[in-house]
């Protein structure tokens, strides 16, 4: 049976290869590891450990993986558990969860090429019953009141570590609340007592070797006098994340580069006359003899229905209006003022900043933030590596 599966997928690995699909996303390996150096170089970072929760933000567990090939990285973040499966099955690299895992599944899960964040006791203690060498980084809340222990079970933490050598303390964390909002005071005090905790478990033997907090927006802001480790998200796939163009912060990272393109093919040119509705509910009624565009993308591929009747495409770098509801599947374009034929390309979503339809100008004009813009692109559009 193992057999017949792996011809069965060799086989449709050579057929996607082949075949030419209708979207495709572009990522622009030049731009993601410029990002890289970008961001370790500008905060001074001794380990960057890449966050590809999400998909990589939208981008593809595969193509960013390829590319961090050319990066030496002590471990990439991800969400759960799945995701570090899915991480495990292209790549060698080590995998650090930072989602919670149930008790009852530690005794069932790789420790070998995994660590853990921990962030309860409950979870901790469970780790010491299974005597299994693992490594973890142990996340403390300092403000977030999400996830991580509190000050108050630091002492008992530490004792479970000393009296269970085989569980390694490879990193500590926390994790700021408004990083993104510029003047603010919250993580002058959140590092404070981060900084206190750290303090704490150096003077009670330990060595923990990653100590890291916040996402790109938060350690372009911080001064500490343990943190040696940057985690950025956003930041590696060049978006920026703060609104305020004006701020020392938004200047910081002006040189980021947006790593992510998408394209379509036009499947159907219709003529249609002045009066006549498009779409679902007929929201959008010409003004005039009107050409009109098929796209087979919509809200499954990850086209916000913000964008039906409000925002554009590109056609050869010429801005083409979105007209009517947003489909599963589908958009409408008004093509009349162009010379645009069957089975060329639209630009869905443009690596240039500037574009009507990049995620930054989605941002600014129709309040899709960059990243949920991204991480919502569907992970069956196929991925491709670009220079």
């Amino acid at each position: 049976m193992s057999t017949v599966r792996g011809i069965l997928e060799q086989f449709l690995r050579q057929f996607e290869a082949s075949y030419e699909s209708l979207n495709r996303i572009e990522i622009s390996r030049s731009a993601f590891l410029h990002n890289f150096d970008l961001l370790k170089n500008l905060f001074k970072a001794k380990h960057v450990i890449p966050v590809l929760k999400s998909n990589a933000y939208g981008h593809g567990f595969e193509t960013i993986l390829k590319i961090l090939e050319d990066r030496d990285v002590p471990c990439v973040a991800v969400d759960g558990y799945h995701e570090a499966l899915e991480v495990r099955a292209i790549s060698d690299v080590d995998v650090l969860v930072m989602a919670t895992v149930l008790p009852e599944n530690f005794s069932k899960i790789e420790t070998r090429h995994t660590i853990y964040v921990i962030q309860d006791m409950s979870v901790l203690n469970v780790m010491t019953n299974g005597r299994r060498s693992v490594r973890i980084h142990l996340e403390f809340d300092t403000g977030m009141n999400r996830q991580g222990f509190d000050l108050l079970e630091l002492k008992d933490v530490l004792q479970i570590l000393k009296d269970n050598p085989q569980i390694e303390l490879e990193g500590v964390m926390t994790h700021f609340y408004d990083a993104n909002q510029p003047g603010r005071q919250s993580i002058d005090e959140q590092l404070r007592q981060f900084d206190d905790i750290v303090s704490r478990i150096k003077k009670a033997g330990f060595k923990p070797q990653y100590i890291h907090a916040a996402k790109t927006s938060g350690f372009s802001r911080y001064k500490s006098q343990h943190l040696n480790t940057i985690r950025p998200g956003a930041g590696l796939y060049g978006i920026n994340p703060f609104s305020d163009t004006a701020s020392d912060w938004h200047k910081k990272l002006s040189e980021l580069k947006p790593v992510l393109s998408m394209y379509s093919r036009l499947v159907k040119i219709r003529q249609i006359e002045k009066g006549t509705g498009v779409g679902y509910g007929h929201t959008f009624t010409a003004g005039r003899k009107t050409k009109l565009g098929i796209l087979p993308v919509g809200y499954y591929e990850g086209i916000n229905e913000t964008l039906g009747n409000a925002g554009s495409l590109r056609y050869r770098s010429v801005a083409v209006p979105i007209v009517g509801k947003i489909c599963m599947n589908h958009v409408h374009l008004d093509l009349t003022d162009t010379k645009a034929k069957l089975w060329e390309e639209i630009e869905v979503i443009s690596a240039d900043p500037s574009a009507p339809n990049s995620l930054k100008r989605w941002w600014q004009d129709h309040g899709l933030y960059p990243y949920i813009s991204a991480v919502r692109l569907s992970p069956h559009i196929r991925r491709r590596i670009v220079d």
